[in-house]
């Protein structure tokens, strides 16, 4: 008796049998055509254990599900703007530093802003 199995069956008894024996695994399986035979790869991977996780945001306690922490969590950074105070001249320092360290151009800050020294000098000197 001759039996001939699709590639999809043959990972479907590969697989079940490789589970009875590894329960705690999660199991992939590849099966290639060779030319002289095929070749089966088995991969097994340690299930992890669930653990029960605590989402808290501004102490308030969440579900720790997609969206309901959408809805809590402020993702966009343009949102972010709008409903947090942001002290611009504070970022843009920040910013300046990032791009110190990172060798970039470092970009003038409220240049419209000068303190009344500054402006005597730059009057003084005719700038």
């Amino acid at each position: 008796m001759k039996l001939i199995l699709e590639t999809q069956e043959l990972e479907a008894i590969v697989k079940e049998n490789i589970a009875a024996k590894y329960p705690d695994n999660n199991i992939s399986v590849s099966i290639q055509n060779k030319r002289n035979g095929i070749e089966v790869t088995v991969v097994l991977t340690e299930k992890l254990a669930e653990k029960e996780v605590d989402c808290f945001v501004d102490d308030e306690e969440y579900a720790p599900e997609e969206e309901i922490l959408k809805q809590v969590i402020t993702i966009s950074p343009h949102d972010y703007r709008e409903t947090e105070e942001v002290d611009e001249e504070e970022t843009e320092e920040e910013i300046n530093e990032m791009r110190e360290r990172a060798g970039l151009e470092v970009k003038a800050i409220h240049t419209d802003k000068q303190d009344a020294d500054i402006k005597a000098f730059k009057s003084m000197a005719g700038l």
